[in-house]
């Protein structure tokens, strides 16, 4: 027997159309910017790209030297706290984890 019962075809909602939106806007910001920046610099993208790539790895490198330095978890949080006092580490952990 078929069955002739239609389904209605789904709806998006409104949160997951906003969500497309974002997505979209993020997307094209990540991926067309560097595009039309390095399409003018010729070689020289290749020569910043290796530069950003040497900057954050020194950023990662750091990290994980104050991660080997304490054994709780936290981040930066435990750092500030231990290097300049309650006050800062308040704020840092208040900030990180706002944004």
């Amino acid at each position: 027997m078929i069955n002739t019962k239609q389904k209605t075809p789904r709806k998006l909602s409104f949160m997951s159309i906003y969500f497309l939106g974002i997505n979209g806007v993020i997307g094209s910001g990540a991926f067309l910017l560097p595009q039309e920046i390095y399409k003018d610099m010729n070689l020289a993208g290749v020569l910043v790209m290796l530069f950003a790539a040497v900057t954050v790895s020194l950023i990662a490198l750091c990290y994980a030297d104050l991660a080997s330095r304490f054994s709780n978890s936290g981040a930066a949080w435990i750092y500030s706290y231990n290097a300049f006092g309650r006050f800062w580490g308040y704020e840092v952990g208040i900030f990180v984890r706002c944004y």
